[in-house]
């Protein structure tokens, strides 16, 4: 969970902010364990990316609904008009979001960790995160090593792919514990 403000506020900060908040606790809480999993979905999904990036102690993830740059979403979205423009009234447009979110952007040339593995849930009906992006970013590191498994999900949107992600999880954790394997 994260405050709305990370988005709606129009400060690049807040995000950089909040993974790195993100990392520092979850870094804390899983020293010694031998089994590390992330789990996240949408925006939380690129969170753990981003953690997967910097903590090659990460196992493997199970997420939903991602795979597609925050700043391509927030000026690509209909849904995040709002969000969009208190970024452009700010003085970030979509090139200035992307600079100023380089570190926790998701490019398709640039997979997370050195040996990244998860299972990933999309929605073919997805207006926020748009499935071909996600599938051009996913197919992409997936051709440069990285173990990943999509499932999409064909007459699902955002908010249902996450339903059933919700749903079907102690299914879809145990498929990606055969990724770490």
């Amino acid at each position: 969970e994260h405050d709305p403000r990370v988005l709606t506020d129009g400060d690049p900060q807040k995000l950089i902010n909040l993974v790195n908040a993100i990392r520092d606790d979850f870094s804390k809480k899983s020293a010694g364990h031998k089994t590390i999993v992330c789990v996240g979905v949408s925006i939380g999904a690129g969170i753990c990316f981003g953690l997967q990036r910097t903590m090659p102690e990460i196992n493997y993830g199970v997420y939903a609904v991602a795979g597609v740059s925050p700043p391509d979403t927030i000026f690509e979205a209909p849904f995040f008009r709002f969000v969009k423009s208190k970024f452009v009234k700010n003085g970030y447009p979509a090139t200035a979001l992307k600079a100023a979110w380089k570190g926790v952007d998701i490019l398709p040339n640039d997979p997370p960790g050195s040996n990244p593995r998860f299972l990933i849930v999309l929605g073919r009906l997805d207006r926020i995160v748009r499935h071909e992006k996600a599938i051009l970013t996913l197919s992409s590191w997936r051709n440069s090593g990285a173990k990943i498994e999509i499932i999409t999900k064909q007459h699902l949107g955002h908010a249902g792919t996450i339903m059933w992600f919700k749903k079907h999880f102690e299914e879809l954790l145990i498929k990606a514990e055969g990724l770490a394997a």
